[in-house]
């Protein structure tokens, strides 16, 4: 019944609307539309779109071509994104060979300084030899001390500042594509509503670490050092750009995980992505969820590449003179790698230690990185040997049919029993 007085009410109201529309047609005071001037303003808009200029009406903006449009951002945003990656790492495979070749020649002048013979004029029949020997040294030693101002240091120098500001430039333009995605999502007419605080932050961060890389020439520093055995204390004259090219790692990582955050919008979507996509966290949780191993054993392997070469390039530089056995060690990368592995693993036998303040906070956070991996290690395998809702329904299942026998074995078992004891009364 209630039901019924619900429709009828909605039947006189509708006849009410009726009525009242056709009293407003019949009406002396209808308004009167000029259709010459509506179409020719049409007309106009019509030409003025197809000129390139907006409408005098902004509310009559096509949804469909801000559509179009936003989504041509945000492709050109995603190949922005793996332009940046490309500059990045070609940046970092350009400093690490200009790194390696320059301590290589660094590596061989010392060893030819130290085998050098000693100067001595005596009156015997060697003493020719001695002295033209010496001379080869010399010589040889002067024209290694030129290599870092030779034509193929500057040539690496000025190849990796050219990719910096390359990358620079691009970072630029990728927030740029960014305030015009925001623009169009608020149909916004100024650029200057999207310019905010945390923008210009982010921003002046990513500038500013990306920035950093080797400059061409010859400059050096005195790093003092106290070996780990507390009494030998080394000064070695450092080049900067060892200093400089620890920071580039950085711009590649931050790259990395802007990658990552496009490959992980591009299967969603994009109105979605402009909400909570742009985290941090929320892109870790979605790739260990989907793929926990390939993200743990990618992320393990990338840190200890690099944290080896970062370790290697802090300690390589203070071997002393004379050379210290323990920290000759670190002039093989490989030796580099193994401390980094077992530091991380927490396992820490000791044949190793790093001698500069760098190499033991390389130190530290790896340990602090091992302990988080191998915690992520345990919570993934623990997750993968743990059943599925529809497996547990299936073993439920199975060991439900598995004690509905056992019931009826059991009582079958009772059943018998019974008469044979009562069959054995009775005789």
């Amino acid at each position: 019944c209630r039901l019924i007085d619900e429709c009828t009410k909605c039947d006189q109201s509708l006849n009410n609307s009726t009525q009242y529309r056709d009293s407003l047609g019949q009406s002396e005071f209808r308004p009167s539309v000029d259709y010459s001037q509506t179409k020719s303003n049409n007309n106009n808009s019509n030409v003025n779109n197809a000129y390139g200029c907006d409408g005098e009406d902004n509310d009559d903006f096509d949804v469909s071509r801000r559509l179009r449009r936003r989504n041509e951002l945000f492709d050109f945003r995603r190949k922005l994104t793996d332009y940046s990656l490309l500059v990045a790492v070609l940046g970092v495979i350009l400093m690490i060979v200009e790194n390696e070749l320059t301590t290589s020649f660094n590596d061989f002048r010392y060893k030819i300084s130290l085998r050098s013979p000693p100067l001595r004029v005596d009156l015997n029949p060697n003493a020719k030899i001695q002295i033209e020997k010496t001379t080869l040294t010399m010589s040889l030693k002067h024209t290694l001390t030129g290599v870092e101002e030779s034509i193929y240091s500057y040539c690496l120098k000025s190849l990796i500042v050219m990719f910096t500001l390359l990358l620079l430039a691009l970072i630029v333009w990728f927030h740029a594509v960014e305030i015009m995605i925001f623009m169009s999502d608020n149909s916004c007419d100024d650029w200057r509503i999207a310019i905010t605080r945390k923008r210009v932050l982010t921003l002046s961060i990513e500038l500013l670490i990306c920035s950093i890389c080797p400059v061409p020439g010859e400059l050096y520093f005195d790093w003092p050092t106290v070996h780990a055995n507390g009494v030998t204390r080394t000064v070695s004259k450092v080049p900067i750009d060892v200093l400089l090219s620890i920071p580039m790692f950085l711009s590649y990582i931050q790259r990395k995980f802007e990658k990552i955050e496009e490959l992980i919008c591009c299967s969603v979507d994009q109105s979605i992505d402009m909400e909570i996509m742009q985290n941090l966290t929320i892109e870790t949780e979605t790739l260990m969820t989907s793929s926990p191993g390939t993200v743990l054993l990618t992320l393990t392997l990338s840190f200890w590449l690099i944290a080896a070469w970062v370790m290697r390039a802090c300690e390589r530089w203070h071997v002393g003179d004379p050379p210290q056995v323990e920290a000759e060690k670190f002039q093989n990368y490989l030796n580099s790698l193994w401390l980094i592995a077992i530091t991380s693993l927490t396992v820490g036998y000791g044949d190793m230690v790093p001698n500069t303040y760098c190499g033991r906070a390389v130190s530290v956070i790896c340990g602090m990185m091992g302990a988080g991996t191998s915690s992520l290690v345990v919570a993934v395998v623990a997750k993968k040997l743990e059943l599925t809702r529809a497996e547990k329904h299936v073993h439920y299942f199975m060991m439900d049919s598995q004690l509905a026998k056992m019931l009826k074995t059991a009582a079958a078992n009772v059943l018998r029993e019974t008469w044979l004891i009562y069959k054995h009364r009775k005789l």
